[in-house]
């Protein structure tokens, strides 16, 4: 089977669980990869689509309503004042006023109680409050910037983005075989009361496969925004963890009676009563 194959195989045919033993570990590595990368699409087609859209408009919007400004000798220079206020955020910037500077941080706490978020500055400083600390600075002497020099910076957030999702997603695989390691300590335990005839390594290949499904739905339902919901989502993680060991314990079983079913033939046609076992994975 190849690797596509093989994930409908690991959803729908536990019969296959046999033929995953035989893998070498360089296929059941691919395997996981490729899975991965299957449930990273599903999963962040909205986000990274969402962020293409925002980061495209970013600029006009840029231009659109942030003023043209200056920064340089520690003066700022803004064509027109900008001011928002909605919803606990307050942005209030006026390069003709100068009185920031002049107010004591005790005073701009008061001032700003009802306010969560905040960014008011002058042609001298800038004052911000955010969850609930207060930051007063003066502009730099050394530092010149301008509304050009913020559209110029804007390839390099892309560029971080990039970097972002890449790390994400060599994390997202790093998780997948690391929580397979779960999945297989409490399979090993299941095998062991059975009395399974299993290494921990033949249990971990199958946890590696039997989360197929579980991965698969946790991709849907964050393509869905199911998952981000606290409650469901916590429902949800003990579900994908439960769907991966009954697959596990599910294909162990059948494995353990085709193995069972192998050695009565072949005792029987051997007259072999020495508990020898030709059935090996």
């Amino acid at each position: 089977m190849n690797v596509f194959e093989e994930i409908g195989a690991a959803i729908a045919k536990i019969s296959a669980y046999a033929q995953f033993l035989k893998n070498k570990k360089g296929k059941v590595f691919g395997y996981g990869v490729l899975l991965v990368t299957i449930y990273f699409i599903i999963a962040n087609v909205r986000g990274v689509i969402g962020v293409t859209d925002f980061m495209g408009n970013l600029e006009p919007m840029i231009r659109q309503n942030v003023p043209n400004f200056s920064l340089q000798n520690g003066k700022l220079s803004m064509e027109k004042p900008l001011d928002l206020n909605e919803d606990g955020l307050l942005v209030s910037i006026d390069s003709n006023a100068d009185w920031v500077m002049s107010m004591t941080e005790s005073e701009w706490r008061r001032a700003l109680t009802d306010y969560d978020q905040v960014m008011i500055a002058d042609k001298n400083g800038i004052v911000m409050k955010n969850n609930g600390k207060i930051q007063m600075s003066a502009w730099p002497t050394d530092l010149e910037f301008n509304r050009e020099d913020l559209i110029g910076f804007l390839p390099y957030i892309s560029v971080g983005i990039v970097i972002f999702y890449l790390f994400y997603y060599v994390g997202a695989v790093g998780v997948y075989f690391f929580a397979a390691l779960f999945v297989a300590l409490v399979c090993m335990i299941i095998a062991s009361i059975q009395k399974y005839r299993f290494t921990f390594g033949q249990i971990y290949l199958m946890s590696i496969y039997g989360k197929t499904l579980s991965l698969l739905l946790k991709g849907v339902f964050r393509l869905a925004g199911v998952s981000g919901l606290p409650v469901i989502g916590s429902f949800l993680g003990l579900m994908y963890f439960i769907i991966s060991c009954v697959y596990v314990c599910i294909a162990m079983s059948h494995i353990e009676n085709e193995r069972k079913q192998n050695e009565f033939a072949y005792n029987g046609a051997h007259g072999n009563n020495n508990g020898s076992d030709p059935y090996i994975y």
